[in-house]
Parts: C-alpha cells; sequence; structure tokens
C-alpha cells in the first residue's frame, strides 16, 4: 500500500490572503464587523481560514464576496 501526499501551494499571506485589518480597510467595513461575523458564524459572512491564531481571508473570496452584494445597475 502506498501513501498519496496532496501536493498543494504555499499560502502566502503577503500575496494572495488578507488579514482581517486588510479586509476592513479594502470593504471600509470595521474589523469588529469581521470579527462578530466569524464568532456568530453568521451566514453571508466571507469564507476565512484559520492558520494557528491567525485568521486570513483569501483576496477572491472577498471580491466574489463583495460583488454578491452589488445592487442596482452597471
Amino acid at each position: 500500500m502506498s501513501v498519496v501526499q496532496a501536493q498543494s501551494a504555499p499560502i502566502r499571506a503577503e500575496e494572495d490572503y488578507l488579514t482581517t485589518k486588510q479586509v476592513a480597510e479594502m470593504t471600509g467595513l470595521s474589523v469588529s464587523f469581521f470579527e462578530v461575523g466569524r464568532s456568530l458564524a453568521s451566514p453571508g459572512h466571507p469564507p476565512y481560514l484559520k492558520v494557528g491564531s491567525r485568521v486570513l481571508y483569501s483576496r477572491s473570496d472577498i471580491v466574489e464576496w463583495l460583488d454578491k452584494r452589488r445592487r442596482g445597475q452597471k
């Protein structure tokens, strides 16, 4: 029997992932908005990644999350 190891790209937080503070700055929302949303497991809260004690958000997930909240015509 052989063991198959998954090949995955390393997490590069400085390029692909954002901290809660960076997401707050990007969206214009408060840091506490994201902290409370995570702690309450609010539906509609953007997905996040927990690495040790760090909380990271994928930049592409945040862009998609914002796009879903777009209102009106372009």
